[in-house]
């Protein structure tokens, strides 16, 4: 009765002599190597639209920089004939974009060519846009569209984030100069840290009134007003003790009809 053996046996061992050579002597790897990564195949999406002279496109790198694949489907699509772009930035729009010729047969043939097109690793969809571009209501002289009241929200936002302001830093908060930073803007995401900048603070306000607000949190360690710019920084133990007070203070009215700011500090 044979046994089988995952390591040489010795040829005078009691189990007998195995030949020189055979599988036993050599125990082998039988894992299979992996193959190779294979892109799996996009095919033409359904298009049951009507063929215009804006383009969609889907399914592109979300982890590709806006700008990087702005000027990327720029030249791909540009030798097709002159063509403007939207490139989606947000989050929940990622991956997707626009092309929009001066012609239906430019696009059709730039759709025909470049569809699953590899780009960045994954493959293009395009299909024709089932919406008619604000672009192309231009041209045309065609009505814009309605706006939603989230994207006038939005667009507010966005107006609010874009006032011109200087980036403080935690580092700032020690400064004891009298030049004090320019405050920026709260719209403006800064990652968690343990100081916090204050703005829009009214010109009455005093140092022990900063304090005052701040100091029922748990991990307040002291504030610093800066004379005269409405601008005030707070420190806690950790970032976590800071974003409570964030949270629970934001837009927080200081005075009658006086709302202050709070963000977290450039890093």
């Amino acid at each position: 009765m044979s046994f089988p053996f995952p390591f040489p046996v010795p040829p005078n061992s009691a189990f007998g002599s195995i030949p020189v050579g055979h599988p036993t002597q050599f125990p082998t790897n039988t894992r299979q190597t992996p193959s190779k990564t294979v892109f799996n195949e996009i095919v033409a999406p359904p298009d049951d639209t009507e063929p215009n002279v804006t383009l969609y496109l889907n399914n592109l790198n979300d982890r590709i920089r806006e700008n990087t694949m702005r000027e990327y489907l720029k030249s791909l699509f540009s030798p097709y004939g002159p063509c403007e772009l939207v490139v989606m930035s947000s989050l929940k729009r990622r991956g997707q974009a626009w092309i929009v010729f001066e012609s239906i047969e430019k696009s059709r043939k730039a759709m025909d060519e470049l569809q699953s097109h590899l780009a960045f690793g994954k493959k293009i969809r395009i299909s024709f846009s089932r919406n008619i571009s604000d672009i192309t209501r231009n041209r045309t002289g065609l009505p814009a569209r309605e706006k939603t009241h989230k994207a006038t929200l939005n667009e507010s936002n966005e107006v609010q984030s874009k006032r011109i302001r200087t980036e403080t830093r935690p580092d700032d908060f020690f400064n004891t100069e009298v030049t004090a930073p320019k405050s920026s803007s709260s719209l403006t995401y800064n990652p968690p840290n343990r100081t916090l900048v204050v703005e829009h603070l009214p010109d009455s306000v005093s140092q022990a009134s900063v304090e005052a607000l701040f100091r029922p949190f748990p991990g307040f360690v002291e504030a610093r007003l800066i004379p005269g710019r409405g601008l005030a920084f707070v420190e806690f133990i950790d970032e976590h003790k800071s974003q409570t007070a964030l949270s629970k203070l934001a837009n927080h009215e200081i005075e009658n009809g006086h709302f202050i700011l709070i963000s977290n500090a450039k890093r």
